[in-house]
């Protein structure tokens, strides 16, 4: 009777050890899950970033040049506005 008491705890351990075991393993999956989320989201907001740094630099560019063309004007109305006060 004393060795079938034991046998039973022991069984009784071994399968609430593989339940835990389980849960364990389920926690694991989970967690993966919620990092390989986050790591696409994170990667996708970073392409974003990219984006729009590629964006604003394109607009620099832009600017870069109508300021080189408003630098132009600018010196061209000057020369004019000497030649006016010279005549």
């Amino acid at each position: 009777m004393a060795e079938d008491v034991y046998a039973g705890s022991v069984m009784y351990t071994d399968e609430a050890l593989r339940r835990v075991q389980d849960i364990m393993q389920d926690a694991m999956d989970s967690v993966r899950e919620i990092c390989d989320k986050m790591n696409d989201a994170l990667a996708q907001e970073k392409s974003n970033v990219r984006r729009d740094q590629s964006e604003l630099k394109s607009h620099l560019e832009d600017l870069k040049g109508y300021e080189q063309i408003h630098e132009s004007d600018r010196a061209a109305q000057q020369g004019d506005c000497k030649g006016t006060r010279e005549a």
